[in-house]
């Protein structure tokens, strides 16, 4: 009678389901990818009635907020949120809180940056490009020796270190991200790669509505001007972010004859990566630059609101060049005037950007109203507070020798064959839950918020997180929302300070990477650069394609452990046209308190980066499995971040695979480009030493997914498919932490399609769109 009963039900809900679906099914007022009707409203989890959001959903208004909107964070996504919220509408007041630095209030630095331009420290992207010529270049920030010493020794980058990584010979690595207008978009290697449809794809499996590749095809298009494809059906031609094939920049003869030796081995000739489809195999990469050789960063959004007169900056209206045909950034200067020279900021002004104001917390009401929501109406912000991005850990693992490489070269000084068997020692696990753990907190509390100067600003609308996957996490910890356990045991807030569980927050995915290098036979080295640096400065200058122009990775391969044959990458492979090792915080040289210098910087000052190239191999997509944490309750303080390099063995096999491809590789060019492997050299001659090569070597910078979107009965979903965290209101994360599931490849792309997603979500949301 029982199986009858339960026969009967199921028979009545598939029969339900298909009328509802038959004649438009529910349809959810966020959903704004057309008139998308037929989605049934399934039966909602317990868990879904403490946690989300109302599908009926209805704005609140405060009226005692300053702004409608607040921005939290002017990086890869805040800059994009920011604009596209005040362009909906002239009324709409929103403002942007940047930790970095503004150089509009030093116009005088550019005589300063002349004299020393090694030591001056302040400069916002594009905007300031005069005063700070080598950071409007498209150069790697820490990921090729070539002039990147001045972006590595400033005050806009953040160090964070990475816990010892068990599965990675303990090592700490260290971990890069912009600290300017703009973020790590202005700091990066400028690969522009989408990632897969199945990535996004995947990501509406799992629950997120309205975020598979055809639902997001609209923004990438509304991201890009695309100088390459201007016809595709793929790409756009008036976006903020403008695509380059980097190869056309400046020609590398060795890429060439990379790329001719893959086609011959039987992969693929990749077209266009970001098209959609047919995109397993090797080509050239596009870069985030215009094709006069200029860096496109985030901050591109925010020039649009500039040449509106529509923006002020730290309490001036930022100005811009009109000239919107001189697409050279030198002379778009957002302000050559001096501080008293400038206009205070007026009515007009709907966008209000304020540098050197690190978030704090985020300020809530209603937190002890039972049967209410706790909401969020404001953000605790300090002024001109350094963030102490440069922490060490208490126990030191590395050796004098390895700290300042004197003698042997690091890999060899620690990469000796015979000791790389690396057993683990379970003792040394780094876990949340672990007593173990606590050595690295700092102990008691240790931040007094007097001693501050702390300011609150109100919303009246919503708070968007968009501080990074670093920061975006820490900062809700630190208000009360993240895992309870670790807040209430580790952190020891009381029970009523914790006002959300969401366990998920904190989980982290990366991609794990690996280089190996090449030294080029004597006549093929990129000496031509050096030779005529002033020649190539001048071309830059105008606007030619130069040396300066290129990111020097110009091309690359999306392979897979199947070779030739396979359809499915999961292996990215880029070729650098320089020297670069990794991002191990024992390789850096120690410079003073504040900084530590790659040591890629003391090989492009030997011109050894002009003698080499380098296969960066890395598992596109992960199965490693890490955490972020606070060290303490000080907002100042860096979050612990284990990522779990070299945990998963898949990875590690996909790895090993794409060194003896690239290996093979080398073999097969022609003998005029084959060159000599130094790292990690013919010595690791097997498996057993190769995959130790890997754990002593893995490392990356594609941290994402800290504060996950997924649907609410997902215990490991922290956000809804529109951002909005569960179990407050008022709030909403939009970057790179909300990523269900790490797509394939570089993320920065991605990144941007969540903001433009999310920013139209938050208009639909509140009827500006």
């Amino acid at each position: 009678e029982s199986m009858k009963r339960h026969t009967t039900y199921v028979l009545l809900q598939l029969i339900s389901t298909f009328i509802v679906a038959t004649i438009g099914g529910i349809h959810d007022v966020h959903d704004n990818i057309g008139d998308k009707f037929g989605v049934a409203q399934e039966h909602r989890h317990p868990m879904c009635e403490q946690r989300a959001h109302s599908t009926n959903f209805v704005p609140e208004i405060d009226p005692t907020g300053e702004f409608d909107f607040i921005v939290v964070g002017g990086g890869s996504a805040g800059n994009v949120i920011a604009a596209r919220l005040a362009e909906s509408s002239p009324k709409i007041k929103v403002l942007l809180l940047e930790a970095g630095k503004n150089l509009v209030d030093d116009a005088e630095v550019m005589s300063e940056s002349l004299k020393g331009i090694f030591k001056t420290p302040f400069c916002i992207p594009g905007q300031t490009a005069d005063k700070c010529p080598l950071l409007s270049l498209p150069l790697h920030f820490s990921e090729t020796p070539f002039l990147n010493p001045y972006l590595s020794i400033t005050n806009h980058s953040y160090y964070y270190q990475t816990t010892p990584q068990l599965f990675a010979n303990k090592r700490e690595l260290n971990y890069p991200r912009g600290n300017l207008l703009g973020g790590s978009s202005a700091t990066n290697n400028m690969v522009a790669f989408r990632g897969h449809p199945e990535d996004y794809d995947l990501w509406a499996e799992l629950g997120l509505e309205g975020w598979s590749y055809n639902d997001l095809l609209p923004f990438m298009r509304k991201i890009e001007t695309n100088h390459d494809y201007p016809n595709s059906p793929a790409h756009g031609t008036d976006g903020p972010i403008h695509l380059k094939n980097s190869s056309e920049m400046f020609h590398f003869p060795v890429l060439d004859a990379l790329l001719k030796t893959a086609w011959n081995m039987g992969y693929p000739k990749v077209e266009d990566f970001n098209k959609g489809h047919d995109y397993y195999g090797a080509g050239y990469w596009q870069q985030y630059s215009n094709d006069k050789g200029r860096r496109t960063s985030s901050y591109e959004y925010l020039r649009r609101i500039i040449k509106q007169e529509r923006l002020c900056l730290d309490g001036f209206i930022a100005e811009a060049n009109q000239d919107k045909e001189n697409s050279l950034k030198t002379p778009e200067n957002v302000n050559e005037k001096t501080k008293g020279e400038r206009r205070p900021c007026t009515d007009k002004q709907n966008l209000h950007v304020r540098t050197s104001a690190t978030a704090t917390r985020i300020v809530f009401e209603n937190t002890k109203v039972k049967g209410s929501k706790p909401r969020a109406v404001g953000v605790e912000y300090a002024t001109d507070q350094q963030y102490m991005a440069h922490r060490q850990f208490k126990k030191d693992y590395a050796t004098e020798e390895e700290k300042t490489r004197t003698g042997q070269e690091y890999w060899k000084a620690d990469q000796r064959p015979a000791q790389l068997n690396c057993p683990v020692n379970e003792d040394l696990a780094w876990s949340t839950d672990d007593e173990k753990l606590k050595d690295a907190y700092i102990p008691g509390n240790h931040y007094d918020p007097s001693k501050f100067n702390l300011t609150v600003v109100r919303a009246k609308r919503e708070i968007i997180l968009s501080a990074g996957a670093l920061n975006s996490p820490q900062l809700l910890m630190l208000s009360g929302i993240g895992p309870s356990k670790h807040l209430e045991h580790t952190l020891g807030y009381n029970k009523d300070e914790i006002l959300v569980d969401l366990p998920g927050i904190g989980r982290v995915q990366d991609h794990e990477e690996v280089t190996v290098n090449y030294k080029l036979p004597s006549g093929k080295q990129h000496w031509g650069i050096m030779k005529d640096f002033l020649g190539e400065t001048a071309k830059w200058i105008e606007g030619k394609p130069s040396a300066l122009s290129s990111n020097h990775i110009p091309g690359g391969m999306d392979i897979s452990s199947d070779g030739p044959n396979g359809t499915k990458p999961s292996i990215h492979i880029h070729f650098l046209m320089v020297y670069f090792e990794g991002l191990d915080a024992n390789m850096w040289i120690k410079q003073d308190a504040a900084h530590r210098l790659p040591v890629g910087i003391t090989d492009f000052a030997f011109f050894k980066g002009l003698q080499h190239w380098t296969a960066l191999i890395e598992r596109s997509g992960t199965c490693s499995d890490g955490t972020l944490r606070l060290r303490n309750r000080n907002p100042f303080v860096p979050p612990l971040v284990d990522t779990g390099y070299g945990m998963c063995k898949f990875s590690n096999d996909e790895i090993l695979f794409g060194i003896k491809e690239v290996r093979r590789l080398n073999s097969l060019l022609p003998e005029e480009f084959r060159s000599e492997e130094i790292n990690p050299g013919p010595e690791y001659d097997t498996d057993e030493k190769l995959i130790n090569f890997i754990r002593n070597f893995v490392w990356g910078h594609h941290i994402c997914g800290t504060v996950p979107m997924g649907p609410c009965d997902d215990p490991d979903a922290a956000a809804d498919s529109h951002g909005r965290i569960f179990g407050v209101s008022g709030l909403r994360v939009a970057d790179a932490s909300n990523f269900p599931v790490i797509p394939h490849g570089n993320i920065l792309y991605s990144t941007y399609v969540v903001a433009e997603r999310i920013a139209e979500f938050i208009q639909k949301d509140h009827n500006l769109a």
